[in-house]
């Protein structure tokens, strides 16, 4: 539990940490970022308030999570794909809140005008932004700590060494005299593996594991919507290929995924629609 307490504390950390040093070195771009936000809002206090929350707590939480399952999928099959797809998730998801940090943080004239373009063409944004923030943070907490076992069970590492005292006799013979070796796992690309070809480490079998992306595209269709998209159907393929448990999950991860860009795409007709009719 403390180790797990640790890595959920340390993720947490270095991901603060690398938005706080990219807000610091790009504070330049305060006023433009503030700028976007006072457009987009058009002065109305109700939509900054909105905006900061949305911006505040799920970019928050996504990143967080995000971030929580590259540093856990290295040692999995297919892990280091993954890896890399979170941590780029992460950082994608985080550029709000770093452009919004430039803002909070900045010295400079640029962060300075920032704030007051905010503070009245955006009134609300700010305070609504720091406040859903901690408390995106604070759900990640307590998501990863209610969650652990599952988490650890389902992302974990699945590589195991064999060491070189697993027996490779052969435990049977072909009618033509050929050994026949008894199979101890899978290689990267899915392919058995039997015990007089053991080199190194192997990945143990999957049946009855549950599939890694399967949880990400199930996550990512609750907190970020269309996101789980590419996931579900990468898992989806992943599960026939390999056997693994999951295909319900990446299928509501897909569900989710699609229903939130349906949405997506009827909020964005109905403000052109409605721009367009405006006098």
């Amino acid at each position: 539990m403390v180790e797990w307490l640790t890595r959920v504390i340390g993720v947490g950390a270095t991901v603060v940490a690398v938005m706080v040093f990219l807000a610091l070195v790009f504070q330049f771009t305060a006023r433009l970022w503030a700028q976007n936000v006072a457009g987009f809002t058009n002065g109305e206090s109700a939509t900054a308030v909105m905006c900061g929350v949305c911006i505040g707590a799920v970019c928050t939480l996504v990143a967080l999570f995000s971030a929580l399952i590259g540093s856990l999928s290295w040692q999995r099959r297919g892990g280091p794909a993954v890896a890399v797809l979170a941590l780029l998730l992460a950082f994608t998801i985080s550029l709000p809140n770093i452009m919004t940090l430039t803002i909070v943080l900045g010295t400079g004239n640029a962060s300075r005008a920032g704030v007051r373009i905010l503070d009245m063409d955006a009134p609300g944004f700010l305070a609504a932004w720091k406040g859903a923030a901690i408390v995106g943070a604070g759900f990640y907490l307590v998501l990863t700590l209610v969650m652990g076992r599952t988490i650890r069970t389902v992302l974990g590492p699945n590589i195991r060494k064999i060491g070189s005292t697993r027996s490779a006799d052969p435990i049977g013979y072909t009618a033509d005299g050929q050994p026949i070796y008894s199979q101890v796992g899978f290689t990267p690309d899915g392919q058995p593996v039997f015990s007089n070809q053991i080199q190194g480490q192997v990945i143990t079998s999957r049946a009855g594991q549950t599939n890694t992306l399967a949880i990400v595209a199930l996550i990512l269709g609750i907190v970020s919507g269309f996101i789980a998209i590419p996931f579900g159907h990468v898992a989806r393929r992943q599960i026939r290929r390999t056997g693994e448990r999951g295909a319900g999950m990446a299928l509501a991860g897909l569900i989710f995924g699609y229903l939130s860009l349906a949405a997506i795409v009827a909020v964005v007709v109905l403000v052109v629609a409605t721009a367009a009719n405006a006098p």
